[in-house]
This record gives structure tokens, C-alpha cells and sequence, in this order.
């Protein structure tokens, strides 16, 4: 059995087994179905130890956080509204990052949220890159 889930980086529905670049991703049959943040601190796929690195790189953190909880320790990390699976594609706003954490992939406070920061940390100065350019206790 498989979910579906929306991948707000590839503006499609997927239905797959696994988390990412899985070989049997298919065209989901229900669109508008999307998989609910687990109810316990639990991994909902089972191959999550694989992308633990990823667990705070966008744009992979989005389903990460949600599929993975507890190898990404984000066992307290949850939505405040309701409706935060429809505001999927409004991840890039602020305020919808904070009231939808998890769905926006935005837990564990001080992250990056690009996978080259290391490669460019001798240029801090993209907000992208908080946690390698410590700006964690900066208002970015």
C-alpha cells in the first residue's frame, strides 16, 4: 500500500512507497489525497534511516519531516492549523511556515535550507544558510 502526498517542488501528486527517486512512483489516483502527520513520534516510511542527512535540506525536508519524525528527532514538531495540507505551495511565506511546520518542512528551529551552504560558507550572506552561517539568533 502507498501514499499520496503532495511534492510542492514538483507541483504534482505522487503516490509512492518510499520516500524520494523511489522506482515505482506513479501518477496518484485520488489527487487530492494527502497523507496526514502521524499521529505518534513514528517513521511512516521504511526506508528513512537512508535519507536521514536530507532531514533538513529543502526541498527533500518537506517530506522528510513529515514521513520520518523520529529519525529526523521531530517528535514535537506539528501543524497548527488544520489546513496546512492546502497550503503546501505557500511554504515560501513566513507566516504560513509557522503555524505549518511540518508540512512546510520548516522543524528544528535552525537549519539550512539549501544543500550547498558548506560549499559556499566562505560567502555567508544567504539566509538559506542559517545554520552554517550562524545566523540562528538573527530575525532573518
Amino acid at each position: 500500500m502507498c501514499s499520496c502526498y503532495t511534492l510542492p517542488f514538483m507541483k504534482a501528486v505522487l503516490c509512492t512507497s518510499s520516500i524520494i527517486n523511489s522506482p515505482n512512483v506513479t501518477k496518484c489516483a485520488h489527487q487530492s489525497q494527502v497523507t496526514p502527520a502521524p499521529s505518534g513520534c513514528e517513521d511512516t516510511a521504511t526506508d528513512c534511516a537512508m535519507y536521514e542527512s536530507y532531514c533538513f535540506i529543502q526541498p527533500y525536508s518537506r517530506i522528510l519531516q513529515r514521513r520520518c519524525k523520529k529519525t529526523c528527532n521531530l517528535c514535537d514538531c506539528e501543524d497548527i492549523d488544520t489546513n496546512c495540507a492546502s497550503q503546501m505551495n505557500n511554504c515560501d511565506s513566513e507566516d504560513v511556515r509557522t503555524i505549518c511546520q511540518l508540512t512546510c518542512g520548516d522543524c528544528g528551529g535552525c537549519s539550512d535550507n539549501a544543500s550547498n551552504c558548506a560549499l559556499m560558507s566562505h560567502l555567508c550572506n544567504d539566509a538559506r544558510c542559517k545554520k552554517t552561517c550562524n545566523f540562528c539568533a538573527l530575525k532573518i
